[in-house]
């Protein structure tokens, strides 16, 4: 191992440290998740910035990503056994953090790679898919967990062995007991908002890695995905709401989205997709 390899070995792992013990510690003593959110927000691009500069590469910030994903699901497990009572949204509040510990360096790699495309950082390839692996370690069994184990539930009026196959029917009935009941309308807008958010990735990484395919096959992973998980929903936890699948559908759709404006920018600015050369790719790709 060259003397520069230890070096930078050594600087990622303090950096990470430090990161770990701000994020948790600032939530132990303080358990304002704004305040640590925004400043994690602020250290990470810093902290970001000052590797890629020091290393002229992106696989130092893959390695600070995977360096501080790592101390953190150590920190959290400490907590999780010695911090009691844990805090009412505990698992909500480190599952934002962890995201941003992964999204916000990946988001500032992105936006180096296209605004800064001479190549004077290199290896973006090997750290957006090194990057996207490690995501998927965690996202996957996370998805696991709320499918089978913990299945979210609908807010709805209706008792929870109910099911609903009109669409949207059961949540207009939510929307209706937040009008004449007065109940809050907050768990209706957490619950849309999650499975959107959930499905997100699904659709950004399958066009992302299969983009050349025909339109009707993403209109039928967008309809096929979140319907395979409501049964599955249905098997685990005995309901079946149309409007959780449309939600899913709608996340799945808006990650297609999303890498379509993605691929975009790269195109216009770069003359290539953000993984490989391939120029001439549109925002009507999936419509041809």
């Amino acid at each position: 191992m060259s003397q520069n390899t230890f070096r930078n070995i050594v600087i990622t792992l303090l950096l990470s440290l430090l990161t770990v013990l701000l994020e948790l510690g600032g939530y132990y003593f303080f358990h304002n998740i704004y305040i640590i959110a925004f400043g994690a927000v602020l250290l990470l691009i810093l902290l970001a910035y000052t590797l890629m500069e020091f290393s002229s590469t992106h696989n130092s910030t893959f390695y600070y990503i995977l360096c501080t994903t790592l101390l953190s699901s150590a920190g959290v497990a400490v907590m999780y056994l010695y911090m009691k009572p844990l805090p009412t949204n505990f698992v909500r509040e480190i599952v934002i953090l962890f995201t941003l510990n992964w999204l916000v360096p990946v988001m500032y790699s992105i936006v180096r790679r296209l605004y800064d495309p001479s190549d004077r950082i290199l290896n973006f390839k090997g750290f957006f898919t090194k990057s996207v692996l490690l995501f998927a370690l965690y996202y996957i069994p996370f998805l696991a967990f709320y499918t089978f184990m913990r299945p979210i539930n609908f807010p709805s009026v209706y008792p929870m062995s109910a099911n609903s196959f009109v669409p949207f029917y059961a949540t207009a009935a939510a929307i209706e007991e937040v009008i004449y009941v007065g109940i809050s309308i907050l768990p209706l807008l957490k619950y849309i908002a999650t499975l959107i958010l959930l499905f997100l990735p699904w659709g950004f990484f399958f066009y992302l890695y299969f983009e050349d395919l025909h339109f009707t096959v993403y209109i039928a992973a967008c309809i096929a995905v979140p319907l395979l998980f409501e049964l599955f929903h249905y098997l685990f936890a005995g309901t079946f709401h149309i409007d959780s699948a449309l939600f899913r559908a709608f996340g799945f759709f808006l990650g297609i989205f999303l890498c379509q404006v993605m691929e975009h920018l790269f195109n216009t600015s770069t003359g290539s997709g953000m993984l490989s050369g391939r120029a001439g790719t549109s925002m009507n790709t999936i419509y041809r």
